[in-house]
């Protein structure tokens, strides 16, 4: 295996050798916006004194943009935000993780300690003043660094022929649980990293790095290369005309809930936090909050709706997220969320959100408190009354034909039926009240189950199983099917749902123990075991581990009893084994896959 990758690595090098050959590579402060790119492809970076064991230069970081949907990000873009502005020293870490990376290294190895770096999502002016001195230096840093290119010219996507190559590049070229090759020298800046990912790797890269690499990928790069159509196993997601397993493709529409994350609001220019209320006039007066309504005005007179869609457009363009906002999907916290945007092909998923309309499930929204549902411990300036004239969004798109169908509440049929009157396919809604509810132009179907209330949580467990599955979603009890009253959850289909309700908290559907989940199910299936030091499961995690954990090691990390464990659980490994020692880089904890 390890001449094998050894292999791989020399003819990963002779084919950068082809590609610069006629494209050299390029000192990083010597580029500029005047340059002549390309407008999507994935780059290498170079840095002085890095060599591998032939004593030429070796990559020590790869990386690519547009890897959603619809992204505007261009290759000069992203590089620029690596290099920092020209012409003034500084940059934004906050909009680049190689620049935190390096920044974090610097000051483990002498560098004026910047306490706020990598701290908060929108820095106060004293706070960016603060770090001026350490941006300029990383700057610098990168600036006498070589940069090289491939030009990939595929359409922005998870998908995307770029990602597949960067992925790939990056665990083959990682010695991160591996037999080194070309390790890095013994005074490369990164290792002085905190990020044991980094050091042991050997790339200023912290994702992909203890992946398993395809081989195919290099031939895939080769036909690139040589200007050829390569051919990639993975497949396309579905378009809205396709079909899959001989299903007519839908899309779905979930009522917003209570229940949301806790951060992620909109920040203004005074460092407020903006609170959106149906009723800011009755809104109580918090410190540092200013109550909003979501249809108001700033104090220069641009709409609040605005600076969400400016937020967004700069988002696709550049992949920055400084206040840290939440795409609508993953706004709620219940886990019925994350499950319905597995049920189909991205994009084919909405929210109904009551501060903010009809949206894309992965459209970035602020934080809000608005509802059409009022209740005992719901406050009055929260509810929206329905006769309530809003600029909402629709984002339906016009022209399509699918079924679309509503998972919600009796209190938000009507704000569906009205932000889908022009949709030009079918819509069909479910209910559970003991009376029929009939609504003009949309198909009413019962759902029959005994819970009373958030029912429809349930409903997407149902349809789940009844629909196709994205990679990485969990597989609800199959609930029964009738086609006289439309679905009936099962009992175990319901206890699953109380089961990960249960397990969830504010930031996340296993808490901050969702990283360490999304770790372990990204491992290939050939991998049987993961061995994780504490430093690298801090890494994962990006926050710390309890005392417990360590003290009761035994007992925290037992398979069962606590909800941690169901992230490794629910990723189909169990804790096999582990060693305490006195500090974290020794004491590890063994993961075993579970047949």
């Amino acid at each position: 295996m390890q001449n094998d990758r050894r292999f791989d690595v020399q003819r990963f090098y002779d084919l950068l050798a082809r590609t610069f050959a006629d494209q050299p590579i390029r000192n990083v402060e010597l580029c500029s916006t005047g340059d002549v790119w390309p407008e999507r492809g994935v780059y290498f970076f170079f840095e002085n004194g890095e060599l591998r064991e032939d004593g030429t230069p070796r990559v020590v970081r790869i990386g690519t943009h547009g890897l959603k949907e619809g992204a505007k990000s261009t290759l000069w873009k992203r590089l620029s935000q690596h290099r920092g502005r020209a012409g003034e020293p500084g940059g934004n870490h906050r909009g680049s993780i190689f620049r935190l990376l390096i920044g974090g290294a610097r000051q483990r190895s002498g560098f004026p300690h910047c306490p706020t770096w990598g701290m908060g999502k929108a820095p106060s002016r004293d706070i960016v003043e603060a770090e001026r001195p350490l941006e300029a230096h990383v700057s610098e840093i990168i600036g006498k660094m070589k940069i090289g290119w491939i030009e990939i010219a595929d359409p922005p996507g998870p998908e995307s022929l770029r990602g597949y190559i960067e992925r790939n590049a990056i665990a083959l070229l990682s010695n991160y649980g591996k037999e080194p090759i070309d390790p890095p020298s013994s005074d490369w800046l990164g290792l002085a990293s905190d990020r044991a990912l980094v050091r042991r790797s050997g790339l200023w890269n912290n994702r992909h790095v203890a992946d398993a690499y395809d081989p195919e990928f290099l031939d895939v790069l080769a036909a690139l290369i040589n200007g050829t159509s390569p051919q990639v196993s993975a497949p396309n997601p579905p378009t809205q005309t396709d079909t899959a397993e001989g299903k007519v493709l839908k899309r779905f529409v979930m009522q917003c809930a209570k229940s949301k994350q806790s951060d992620g609001w909109l920040v203004d220019a005074d460092g407020r936090r903006i609170a959106f209320v149906a009723r800011p006039d009755i809104a109580p007066s918090v410190e540092g909050t200013s109550a909003q309504h979501p249809d108001g005005l700033d104090q220069n007179g641009i709409p609040w709706r605005q600076h969400v869609i400016d937020y967004n457009h700069r988002y696709s363009e550049t992949g920055d997220n400084p206040q840290g906002w939440h795409r609508a999907g993953d706004l709620y916290t219940h886990p019925a969320y994350a499950r319905l945007a597995g049920i189909g092909p991205q994009g084919t998923t909405y929210i109904l959100s009551a501060g903010w309309g009809l949206v894309t499930s992965d459209y970035l929204l602020p934080n809000y408190d608005v509802t059409y549902a009022a209740g005992q411990n719901v406050p009055r300036c929260s509810i929206r009354q329905r006769s309530q004239s809003w600029q909402d969004f629709n984002m339906l798109p016009s022209g399509a034909q699918d079924p679309l169908i509503f998972i919600g509440g009796r209190r938000y049929l009507e704000a569906f039926a009205q932000a889908s009157r022009n949709y030009a396919g079918p819509r069909i809604a479910y209910f559970n009240s003991v009376d029929e509810i009939a609504l003009p132009g949309v198909e009413m179907r019962r759902f029959e189950t005994s819970t009373k209330t958030n029912w429809h949580y349930e409903l997407v467990a149902a349809l789940s199983a009844n629909l196709p599955l994205s990679a990485g979603a969990a597989k609800p009890a199959s609930p029964r099917v009738t086609a006289s009253s439309g679905l009936t959850a099962s009992a175990a289909g319901r206890a699953r749902e109380r089961s990960e309700s249960d397990q969830l908290n504010s930031k996340g559907r296993y808490g901050k123990y969702s990283a360490l989940n999304r770790f372990l199910a990204e491992q290939p299936e050939q991998r049987q075991s993961v061995t994780l030091t504490f430093s690298e499961i801090i890494d994962i995690l990006q926050a710390p581990l309890p005392a417990s954990s360590r003290k009761h090691a035994p007992v925290w990390w037992s398979n069962g009893g606590h909800a941690h464990s169901q992230s490794w659980l629910d990723a189909g490994f169990q804790k096999g084994a582990h060693r305490i020692a006195g500090n974290d880089e020794e004491s590890w904890i063994r993961f075993e896959r579970m047949s």
